[in-house]
């Protein structure tokens, strides 16, 4: 019996009908790239979290703040905390990310094998590079230790302490970074680069929290540990991330505000 061999009509139509059913799979193969990687990032969160929680055990349940001064002022609260200088959040952490020998400092660059770990969002095109360069930050006020004025608490009547906080399932403590994100807009959705300067903390108005990585959400770890995405709608209701935001429009809310505070 004679071999049938394939004419060339044949075998075209054949690569047509595969390269037409790759292409149908590309788009699913790529969301579940994206949501593996949003799911990775809010585990990094999460076990960020974990550090946090162990350092408030260590320390008589202190609710850390973004930065330690080495001298308070009347905008600020170290929550008696004090390192002789002025060091970020991540340096009262640095048992926990390979910087336990470091000394006390203002930026410290991060060993190569914590640049990859739980403190870079796999969705983020950087890497975190140091203790002031990171790509998740802590909201700057109220829950951060800065003291915003003027919106309808003293700086006495913040928290210190995990314990103070009313409904911490609803309060954001830290999120995903960018300094390229302003209080209205992330231009890295639109391809411009990301950057990380100063991205240790968030303004709670929306400036250096990311919106551009994980489909227009944000992923938060919030001050019961949890952590999960906040979509861009529910930050511009919380008074965040549109045009006239600012410190007082973000002021008066469990997310992003100093409500629940105490």
């Amino acid at each position: 019996m004679s071999k049938k061999n394939f004419t060339f009509s044949e075998m075209l139509a054949v690569t047509v009908v595969f390269l037409f059913g790759f292409a149908l799979l590309i788009p699913v193969l790529s969301g579940a790239s994206a949501a593996a990687k949003a799911a990775s990032c809010t585990d990094n969160l999460r076990q960020l979290g974990q550090s946090v929680a162990k350092h408030a055990a260590e320390k008589d349940d202190v609710l850390l703040p973004a930065r330690i001064l080495a001298k308070e002022n009347a905008y600020h609260s170290n929550r008696g905390l004090n390192f002789g200088t002025n060091v970020t959040w991540l340096y009262a952490l640095r048992n926990d990310f390979g910087l336990a020998d470091a000394a006390p400092a203002w930026e410290i660059e991060l060993p190569s094998e914590v640049k990859r770990g739980i403190l870079s969002c796999p969705e983020s095109f950087m890497r975190s590079q140091s203790t002031l360069k990171l790509t998740y930050g802590m909201l700057a006020y109220w829950i951060g230790g800065e003291f915003g004025g003027g919106y309808g608490i003293k700086l006495p009547e913040m928290a210190t302490k995990f314990s103070q906080l009313r409904s911490p399932e609803k309060k954001g403590y830290f999120c995903d970074a960018s300094s390229s994100a302003s209080d209205t807009a992330d231009p890295v959705a639109e391809g411009v680069s990301d950057e990380l300067n100063e991205t240790f903390w968030v303004i709670n108005s929306g400036r250096r929290i990311s919106r551009a990585r994980h489909n227009g959400a944000t992923n938060f770890l919030f001050a019961d540990g949890h952590s999960a995405p906040v979509t861009l709608e529910e930050l511009q209701k919380n008074g965040a991330c549109k045009k006239g935001a600012g410190i007082g429009t973000a002021s008066r809310n469990h997310l992003l505000g100093w409500h629940g505070m105490k």
